[in-house]
């Protein structure tokens, strides 16, 4: 199972400046590229999508202010072409709960997944965790410190449409305090971690 995890995340690694809209993306780029991150758990599936019952909002950078605020939100899974993928994805299961990291279309105000993913499955166990992977780390950690993770890395680095230059991702913070934050938080610091071996490759690149 380490073997799998580790080669899915390599090829995230090895996709670095490729087309973020045709490929799967890395988990750290999931949630510095999503526009709606929330807890929810599915409650129906059709052929169109299924339903969430939201449980906690995390993060809205769409123009729908009110759009967490609802106690159910529909998540479409057919993609519009725009968005970058032209098939749809089979839905999570009933009663399966994530933390969602999606993207908003203006034009139709409908949340679709984010490429090949709707976010961070949450393991239906008494640790109720998630696995959250780097190029070369992985860690099953509490639901909870994966959402104050998740929270401290969209305040540690600019939006990533926004952000990179010349392959490189900005940080809002400096060194020393990244640095705090990896010690604080285990799922940030396996994003961080991605993020510094990803900028270190660019910057050899430039040499």
């Amino acid at each position: 199972m380490k073997k799998i995890i580790l080669f899915l995340a390599t090829l995230s690694f090895l996709s670095f400046g490729v087309n973020l809209k045709r490929i799967a993306i890395s988990q750290y780029n999931s949630i510095l590229y999503a526009d709606v991150i929330f807890h929810g758990k599915v409650t129906q599936s059709d052929s169109l999508g299924f339903k969430v019952k939201l449980i906690e909002a995390i993060n809205n950078d769409t123009s729908n202010k009110s759009l967490l605020k609802n106690k159910e939100i529909f998540v479409y899974n057919l993609v519009p072409k725009k968005l970058g993928r032209y098939n749809s994805l089979s839905n999570p299961t009933i009663n399966d709960e994530l933390i969602f990291t999606l993207k908003y279309d203006v034009t139709t105000k409908k949340i679709y997944p984010l490429n090949r993913s709707f976010g961070l499955p949450i393991a239906q166990d008494k640790n109720a965790s998630c696995y959250v992977t780097g190029q070369s780390n992985y860690e099953q950690i509490n639901y909870k410190t994966v959402i104050k993770g998740i929270k401290l890395l969209r305040t540690s680095y600019f939006k990533t449409k926004e952000s990179i230059t010349n392959g490189t991702i900005k940080s809002k913070l400096s060194q020393a305090e990244l640095t705090k934050i990896k010690v604080k938080n285990a799922a940030a610091k396996i994003w961080i971690q991605d993020i510094e071996t990803k900028n270190e490759y660019y910057k050899k690149l430039e040499k």
